[in-house]
């Protein structure tokens, strides 16, 4: 493929199915991270920058971290548009985003993710601009609003909330606990519940990876209206988040 041929957007059509779908029947936030990893995967295929080329160089890309803002979540069995594309280069990070839609164009939910290129065998952050091969198609033009990647400020001394043993079915064929399973843990140690609640926002940084038999220690508190959220294992730091959860309105 000519590169001045390849999609500077890419877009698949959705339906939310009842294993996406929360007690109150709307998306999981982390159902929205799967399927905005899908299609970032997608996406990536579309301009060569697969899976296995770039294992094939010892080379993944990694999310380090992801900014979710929810205008009106979607429900189970509604039909949806996921729609992303990569914003730009800032650093050693590919900012991507990606936005949930209606056939209409009202967008329901935006993400922005900073991604990392990984060496795999020395699990060291790679310059892309110093890989040869690496097809870049940005879309400047379509960037999200959205400035909330930097450096997070958490209270200090948050009460330990929960704690977690990593299992198999939250590791992802990278060998670590998946991105997307980080929000199902946010939202599972929510202090005050996210029963009858939605989220506007959710922020994660994903500090240092969790591996199989990890023991995650949560800790979480709301403050102004704001939930804070640290985790950590026997390493040091593994997470950061801060989320802004609202009472559902039918």
């Amino acid at each position: 493929m000519n590169p001045e041929t390849y999609p500077k957007t890419y877009a698949i059509p959705i339906k939310v199915l009842s294993p996406d779908s929360s007690i109150d029947r709307l998306i999981k936030p982390s159902s929205v991270m799967k399927y905005f990893q899908e299609i970032s995967d997608c996406h990536c295929t579309a301009v060569g920058n697969d899976y296995q080329t770039l294992k094939n160089q010892n080379m993944a890309f990694i999310s380090v971290k992801t900014s979710l803002t929810f205008h009106k979540t979607p429900a189970w069995g509604d039909h949806v548009l996921c729609e992303t594309w990569h914003r730009e280069m800032k650093g050693t990070q590919w900012i991507r985003d990606c936005v949930m839609k209606t056939a209409q164009g009202e967008i329901l939910v935006e993400s922005t993710t900073g991604w990392i290129l990984m060496d795999l065998e020395e699990r060291k952050v790679l310059r892309p601009n110093k890989i040869p091969g690496l097809n870049i198609v940005t879309a400047p033009e379509l960037a999200l609003q959205n400035d909330r990647l930097g450096r997070m400020k958490l209270p200090e001394d948050l009460p330990l909330v929960a704690q977690r043993t990593i299992a198999y079915t939250d590791i992802d064929y990278f060998g670590h606990l998946n991105n997307c399973v980080y929000a199902d843990l946010i939202c599972n140690t929510m202090p005050g519940s996210m029963v009858g609640h939605t989220l506007k926002t959710l922020d994660i940084s994903f500090v240092n990876e969790a591996v199989l038999g990890d023991q995650l220690a949560i800790h979480a508190k709301e403050v102004d209206g704001l939930v804070y959220f640290v985790g950590y294992h026997d390493r040091g730091k593994c997470f950061e988040a801060i989320a802004e959860r609202i009472p559902i309105v039918r």
